[in-house]
């Protein structure tokens, strides 16, 4: 699905993509919007270089602007829904954007189907075997501006959340 309104983007000479961070009124815009932020998510670690996963953010939205973004890094939206319903977006790799004319002012829930590559740099959700004890590793380093490398979200410190995770995984440690 797509939307016409054209997110604002910063560019990296000779990159293909916007580049990874949020502008500052982009950031004060949606502090605007947001508030009362909860996540609830899913993830289901595979066998392979792909792990996937459901967010659910449920929030209340006040309607500024033109859009909301909801920061995710080079994943794959398999879904999304907004309120249980289908909903246009745009995503270039960095940014889901919604046009605000779709929500409603109050409660939300936005729930989003994705797939991600673990991260080969360790930015992100990492895997590692072991050569010691071949066993496999999972772990994340969630820096300023990270987790948005492991499921799509508010990736912006003024904005708190809370979370519920559930994560299925083989029992074996042989992910």
């Amino acid at each position: 699905m797509s939307c016409s309104t054209t997110p604002k983007q910063t560019k990296i000479p000779g990159a293909t993509k916007p580049a990874h961070k949020l502008a500052q009124p982009e950031a004060e815009l949606r502090y605007q919007q947001v508030r009362n932020v909860h996540y609830d998510q899913k993830f289901s670690l595979t066998k392979g270089d792909t792990y996937s996963g459901t967010t659910t953010i449920k929030f209340d939205f006040t309607t500024v602007g033109q859009q909301l973004r909801v920061d995710f890094y080079e994943g794959k939206i398999q879904e999304l829904k907004l309120n249980g319903g289908p909903v246009t977006y745009k995503y270039d790799g960095v940014g889901i954007y919604i046009p605000v004319d779709q929500f409603a002012p109050g409660p939300q829930s936005l729930e989003i189907q994705f797939e991600k590559n673990y991260s080969k740099t360790g930015a992100g959700l990492y895997r590692f075997e072991d050569p010691e004890d071949n066993r496999i590793y999972v772990y994340t380093d969630l820096q300023p501006f990270d987790a948005n490398q492991v499921f799509p979200c508010f990736d912006q410190p003024d904005l708190k959340a809370t979370y519920q995770m559930s994560v299925s995984a083989p029992g074996t440690g042989k992910l």
